[in-house]
């Protein structure tokens, strides 16, 4: 059987993140379980267990960016790191002067 998160853990999970946004900090894991313990008293086993739940859900996104996970409303992402797509650098192929 597949667990799945708690919609009301999630709601306050997704309530962590904005609050640490608009602080303009990144909302890791640290931060959001802080958060949720100080506005609803729930321990950091179980906000980190629905974070989780929420992530494989797709409720909430989860973002790597310099090594360090944080998480994301998906229904407001705002800026989403691209890939860099491979090949854009310059590789010398194809410009500079001929040898004719």
């Amino acid at each position: 059987m597949v667990k799945l998160a708690n919609p009301m853990y999630t709601q306050w999970i997704l309530e962590a993140i904005k609050k640490v946004k608009k602080q303009k900090q990144r909302p890791s894991e640290e931060r959001i379980c802080n958060a949720v313990s100080m506005s609803h008293g729930l321990d950091r086993k179980t906000v980190l267990e629905q974070l989780e739940l929420s992530v494989k859900d797709g409720t909430i996104l989860k973002v790597t960016n310099k090594g360090l996970n944080s998480y994301k409303d998906p229904d407001n992402p705002g800026r989403l790191a691209l890939p860099k797509p491979k090949g854009s650098g310059s590789s010398g192929v194809g410009g500079g002067s001929g040898g004719g």
